[in-house]
């Protein structure tokens, strides 16, 4: 199969991965990087330039958040994702709650609704 994200694909249907790499014209592999820099807080992008040199996996709670959400077609499943990623990874964790070096939930929400919405209305 020569599009890796065809898979994903099906109809009217489109997965977020498949509609940010469309809409943003990306190759797949910068999906979560990019993701990751448009939806971390102001201070946690700053903090994980300082960080990431001395702990790379600092950050892997966000990443995996954002793999996961990429494979998603529906935007409540992509909600059901940041639910259970708060509620995981957020809760109980001072950095990612009090100091919110984190991805936020509601832009995480807001871009894959927005970037599907699109791809479906340019197909």
């Amino acid at each position: 199969m020569s599009n890796p994200t065809a898979a994903y694909t099906s109809g009217n249907q489109i997965d977020f991965r498949t509609a940010y790499c469309k809409v943003y014209d990306c190759p797949v592999k910068e999906f979560e990087p990019r993701v990751l820099r448009q939806t971390l807080f102001w201070h946690a992008r700053l903090l994980r330039s300082l960080v990431r040199p001395v702990r790379p996996e600092s950050f892997y709670a966000e990443y995996l958040l954002i793999k996961q959400a990429g494979d998603k077609i529906l935007i409540s499943d992509v909600q059901l994702d940041v639910d259970f990623y708060q509620h995981k990874y957020v809760n109980g964790f001072t950095m990612r709650e009090s100091f919110k070096a984190r991805v936020s939930g509601r832009r995480l929400v807001g871009l894959a609704r927005r970037v599907i919405n699109q791809a479906k209305k340019s197909a």
